[in-house]
């Protein structure tokens, strides 16, 4: 798990990750001040795009793609709510973190209730 430390109180930011097989993910951090929420868009080289995933408290929000992408990212909070202030990242109240492929496949694991 590769946590994303660079996350700042910014409302538009982006940045990028290279992934496992060398290729790059460029993500975009957008917050959404009147719906109190972080919004999240993604696109990598192998083709994947996803835009507008909301950013909630989950072992991998990109768990729906999980049969077409090798990657995904976790989001958490100590306290398992979601991060809902522009503040929550660079105060370190919500963490988000990449994960390799043997973590995403743990998520879904988990997720299912293997």
């Amino acid at each position: 798990m590769q946590a994303i430390t660079t996350i700042d109180n910014s409302a538009y930011q982006k940045f990028s990750y290279i992934l496992d097989d060398g290729k790059t993910a460029k993500i975009t951090l957008r917050f959404l001040p009147t719906q109190h929420r972080w919004v999240l868009d993604i696109k990598d080289e192998n083709g994947f795009e996803a835009s507008g995933v909301f950013v909630c408290c989950h072992p991998n929000i990109l768990d729906k793609w999980n049969n077409i992408i090798k990657y995904g990212i976790n989001i958490s909070t100590d306290d398992k709510c979601d991060p809902s202030m522009q503040t929550d990242f660079s105060s370190r109240y919500a963490f988000f973190s990449i994960l390799n492929e043997d973590e995403k496949n743990e998520a879904t694991r988990y997720l299912n209730g293997l």
